[in-house]
């Protein structure tokens, strides 16, 4: 039996991610998370200069 072309495109999918969805979901989390707390920690210094004068 020829695989279709579907099965070709699955296998290909799957040989490139190659990962759990949970373990893939959980590093994308954890990339927003990293880039948030980048993004606030160059803002306090301007928060508190503004707030506590």
């Amino acid at each position: 039996m020829k695989p279709s072309v579907n099965d070709k495109a699955y296998l290909r999918q799957r040989q490139i991610l190659s990962l759990n969805p949970n373990v893939f979901f959980l590093g994308m989390v954890s990339l927003l998370t990293d880039v948030s707390s980048e993004m606030i920690f160059t803002l306090v210094p301007l928060f508190l200069a503004n707030v506590l004068k």
